[in-house]
Formats: C-alpha cells, sequence, structure tokens
C-alpha cells in the first residue's frame, strides 16, 4: 500500500511551529489592592505574576514603587511575589495615595515589568461616624434641634454649608443648615461629655422643625475635605420630632359613655415634663366650692430632699394625680395655670381647652356597701 502523499507535506509544514520556542508573557503587577475609593485603609499589597526578589531573605530588595502618599508606613516583601505597605495607623478620610512602577522595574528573570503601572485609592470625602442626638425613629428631637456630629475627617467649612441639608414631611424643599460655633458648641458638646472629642461638627437647621414629623439629616454627596477628597453619595440620617406640648385629663370610668369613678383619682397628664412649680397651683373645684389640689409627686419630695442636701434638681414631672372621694353625679371643673411651659420651654398648644368639665358618675352598686358582701342581679 502506498503511503499518501499528503502526509510529508503536513509535517514540513509542522515542523518550524513544533520546532520554536514558547512566548511567555511579560511580567506584570497581577493584583493590587486597595483601588478607587475605600474607607479603613490599613496596608496596600501587590501581587507580581513573577518572583520579583530571591526566596528567602528579601530584605534586602528594593522596593518596586514610588510611593506618593501622605500617610506613613513601612514597605516590606512578604515573599518573591507579594509586596505590602502597611500604614502606621488606620487611614482616615481624605487621604488620596498613588503607587508607580519605578522606570525600569525588572522582574528577577530579567524580563521587564508591563501593563498598568500606577495604582490609586482614595478614602473618600468625611462621613458620620455617630451622631447625638442618636439616629431613630422614634428620637423625639425638638424643634429647634441641635446635632453633634462625629466625622472620620474635618470637613471643609463651606462643603458643609454647601451640601449639608435636612429633609422634612410635608416640605417640597429641603432645609438648609447653619454650624453652630463658639460657647453655643461647647456647651453643647459638654451636655454631651463630649468636650475631649476631636473632628465634632455641631450644626442645626435653618428654621424649626414641625411637631410630630419624620426629619432626614442629609450629608450630601460632595462633601469634601481640605484636601479635596469628597463623598461619592448621601448618607441620611433620619429622626423624629416630639408631638406638640399638650395637657389630657383622665380617669376610670365603668364604661366609655359613663362618667368617672367617684373615688378613684382623677389624672391630667402632660405630653413632656413640667416643672411641678409651674402647675402645683392646678386645682379641680365642686359646685359648691370645694377644692382639691395635685398630689405631691414622689420625684418632687426627692428633690426637697436633695435641694436641703445639696444635691440636684429633678423637680419635674409629667402627670397631677388629684386624690378622691369626689362628689357623686356631679359636673367638676378642672383648671390649670395660664403659663404652663414644658422643660423646653413651649407653651401648652391646647390650653384654649381649660378650664375644663369633668363629669362625675354614681358609685357602683357594690361600692354602696360598707361590708364585704354584695349583690349578684338576675
Amino acid at each position: 500500500m502506498n503511503p499518501s502523499p499528503i502526509l510529508p507535506v503536513l509535517l514540513a509544514a509542522l515542523l518550524p511551529i513544533l520546532a520554536s520556542p514558547v512566548l511567555a508573557a511579560a511580567p506584570s503587577v497581577e493584583f493590587f489592592s486597595p483601588q478607587g475609593t475605600v474607607k479603613g485603609v490599613r496596608q496596600a499589597a501587590a501581587r507580581f505574576s513573577e518572583p520579583m526578589v530571591p526566596f528567602g531573605d528579601p530584605r534586602g530588595a528594593s522596593d518596586p514603587f514610588v510611593i506618593d502618599c501622605p500617610a506613613k508606613g513601612r514597605a516590606r516583601w512578604a515573599d518573591p511575589r507579594n509586596w505590602v505597605f502597611d500604614f502606621d495607623a488606620d487611614l482616615q478620610a481624605g487621604v488620596r495615595c498613588s503607587f508607580r512602577l519605578h522606570e525600569g522595574v525588572k522582574a528577577l528573570s530579567g524580563s521587564p515589568l508591563e501593563g498598568n503601572r500606577v495604582f490609586v485609592f482614595s478614602t473618600g470625602g468625611p462621613a458620620v461616624l455617630e451622631s447625638r442626638p442618636y439616629e431613630g425613629r422614634y428620637s423625639n428631637i425638638a424643634e429647634d434641634q441641635a446635632f453633634l456630629l462625629a466625622l472620620d475627617a474635618e470637613a471643609e467649612r463651606d462643603s458643609v454649608l454647601a451640601h449639608l441639608s435636612f429633609s422634612i414631611d410635608g416640605l417640597l424643599e429641603r432645609v438648609g443648615a447653619r454650624i453652630i460655633e463658639g460657647p453655643e458648641r461647647a456647651a453643647l458638646l459638654k451636655a454631651a461629655h463630649w468636650d475631649a472629642r476631636e473632628r465634632v461638627l455641631a450644626v442645626a437647621a435653618l428654621r424649626r422643625f414641625p411637631p410630630d414629623a419624620m426629619v432626614r439629616l442629609v450629608w450630601g454627596k460632595g462633601m469634601a475635605t481640605s484636601s479635596g477628597a469628597a463623598t461619592e453619595q448621601d448618607q441620611v440620617l433620619a429622626f423624629k420630632t416630639r408631638p406638640d406640648f399638650t395637657a389630657k385629663f383622665t380617669c376610670e370610668r365603668a364604661s366609655a359613655q359613663e362618667g368617672c369613678i367617684p373615688f378613684l383619682p382623677l389624672r391630667l397628664e402632660f405630653s413632656a415634663p413640667v416643672s411641678w412649680k409651674r402647675v402645683e397651683k392646678s386645682s379641680i373645684l365642686s359646685p359648691s366650692g370645694k377644692r382639691w389640689k395635685p398630689q405631691k409627686p414622689k420625684q418632687e419630695e426627692q428633690a426637697e430632699e436633695d435641694e436641703e442636701g445639696g444635691g440636684g434638681d429633678s423637680r419635674f414631672t409629667t402627670f397631677l394625680s388629684f386624690e378622691g372621694p369626689f362628689p357623686p353625679e356631679s359636673e367638676l371643673t378642672v383648671d390649670i395655670p395660664k403659663d404652663i411651659q414644658d422643660d423646653s420651654g413651649r407653651a401648652l398648644s391646647n390650653a384654649a381647652n381649660f378650664p375644663l368639665r369633668a363629669r362625675i358618675a354614681d358609685y357602683p352598686p357594690l361600692a354602696k356597701f360598707p361590708a364585704s358582701f354584695g349583690v349578684l342581679e338576675l
């Protein structure tokens, strides 16, 4: 059987290819971290595709990068292919670092490095780490609330005024902010026990918040440090304002349609703390002219003892209790002083409801018998 004439031709064509050496990829930086915008950086690391230093003790090898970074640190070779730069401390916001390969740097094999030669990262703009008051849906902030913001880096003043705002439910436009400085800021820091902290910004809205509304502090995109590093997205802290300062009359009733039970206490409840001295002249008056005064709260009695002993002043209450018995089947008048204010100086929003009428019911059947027996109705 004669061999095929095609086989010698194919072998002649493949021999030069099989005999040529395999071209290896040029050495390069295979991996570098971090890159882009990253928080909490403590180390930079590079991995090379080929060994760069001898195996064993690479301490005498030169660094492959020219480092442009304001933060101090120390470079070392972890092994022949992995190089790391350990910063002396975690980097705060506003730091930008560049790592550029030296010109002419070569792998251990003698081949020059190719591919990407510059690696850059930034710790970004300033962020809010903590706030006073605490963020939360049920924080009950005041209508003129001041905020303390602990930052991870100092924010540039003009940037704060340009990018800090408040979003309020019911308002289409955002409300701007002002920076609190001087003695007012010092007093806020002292009240929050932050007087020794650094990078704490005190701010407030340019207008009062409505009561009982959701309020969002918007630490806006573009907030920058003095180095120019800026935030890339909004940071939002949510709060809720406290409700209006009101007073509400309450009592125990046998049913919702009946009057107050005559031998149980009558109460006035306040939506915010009030000074006992402001409300102790409140009274309940019967048609015959009899007057009931509120019972002194236990905290007020304790405050008097503290005052005598040089202690603090805790003379605030959130309710008044009037002890009976009250005349059955009567209508009483509940009156309070006109100048009542809460602990923030707010006037009573429903003061026009006072004096108000309180209807007292008759004694329940079992309450009319002094002996230890009762009557069961059919």
